[in-house]
């Protein structure tokens, strides 16, 4: 995948800005998606831990290529209802004016529990009450002809 020089950055996932995704250069390192807030939120995308994750302040030990202010869209044809089903990890839950994910946050092997972690906010809001999750979604970046899929997700749980 081709990047303007101008569309991401090299460092930790401390100076990492809004919602970014940090892609490994070797083998040591991970493709984290950073979620914005305070504290904010890395995510493991793959590799032992999927869709575990954990809150810092400031981070220097992981680090990667850091491509800021990503997106993310959704495949409304994997819809499920989060009112009536528990949203696994990885699945991303649209409720009150936020987009979240599930994540599960704690020391892998350890204790931690399944949380939802906001990615996005200041959405139209929702009738209050209701949410939806999904199944399918991808980070992308740009938009138009400029639009790139960076990664596409596709959580095994609840059908229809």
């Amino acid at each position: 995948m081709i990047f303007d020089l101008s569309e991401f950055t090299v460092g930790t996932i401390g100076h990492a800005q809004g919602l970014s995704l940090v892609l490994p250069r070797d083998n040591y390192e991970e493709a984290v998606l950073v979620a914005p807030g305070k504290p904010r939120t890395a995510i493991f995308l793959e590799g032992a831990h999927p869709f575990h994750g954990f809150t810092f302040e400031e981070n220097d030990s992981w680090k990667g290529l850091i491509i800021p202010h990503v997106r993310i869209e959704v495949d409304i044809s994997s819809a499920f209802s989060t009112e009536s089903r528990h949203a696994p990890a990885g699945s991303v839950i649209r409720r009150s004016t936020y987009l979240a994910i599930a994540v599960s946050i704690g020391s892998p092997g350890g204790f931690s529990q399944l949380q939802r972690v906001p990615l996005v906010s200041e959405l139209a809001p929702c009738e209050e009450g209701y949410s939806s999750g999904f199944l399918k979604w991808q980070i992308v970046l740009g938009d138009g002809e400029r639009k790139r899929i960076l990664r596409a997700v596709q959580i095994e749980g609840p059908g229809r």
